[in-house]
């Protein structure tokens, strides 16, 4: 079964071993993705603003000082970005981002994929293969 390599995530993390368990759970349910940094509210206009498609925000709303949430309220009055699936992937033990889905720091990897792949919009995957397919039914709510 083939999937999709046309994944292309926005993180909002300043911390790179964010960015590597992202495109680690990625690689262990067999796929990959474009991972952008978006760094402050400047960064975060112009990745919306560029030629990439963003598929999905990953923002811990506690990076760089706390200016995540601040980033993310960009992203969201934005015209590009105000229906963009948004991860929360932080620490901080808070259970509700405004109906975004949240993650706690550290995960294991099945559950981030999964999470991952269950925001993702429909379509974004041509064909999931039997561990990705795997991961979304490990790391959904009802499991």
């Amino acid at each position: 079964m083939s999937t999709s390599q046309n994944i292309t995530l926005a993180l909002i993390d300043e911390n790179p071993r964010t960015r590597w368990e992202i495109v680690a759970a990625l690689l262990g349910v067999g796929l990959t993705a474009k991972v952008i940094s978006i760094e402050n509210q400047q960064s975060a206009r112009e990745v919306l603003s560029g030629e990439e498609r963003i598929d999905l925000i990953i923002a811990d709303p506690f990076a760089f000082l706390g200016h995540g949430v601040e980033i993310i309220a960009t992203i969201r009055t934005h015209s590009a970005g105000k229906h963009l699936p948004l991860l929360i992937y932080s620490s901080c033990g808070k259970k509700n981002w405004g109906g975004a889905v949240c993650v706690p720091k550290p995960a294991h990897s099945v559950q981030l994929a999964g999470a991952i792949l269950r925001c993702l919009p429909r379509g974004r995957l041509s064909m999931l293969s039997p561990l990705a397919a795997r991961a979304i039914a490990l790391s959904s709510p009802t499991s």
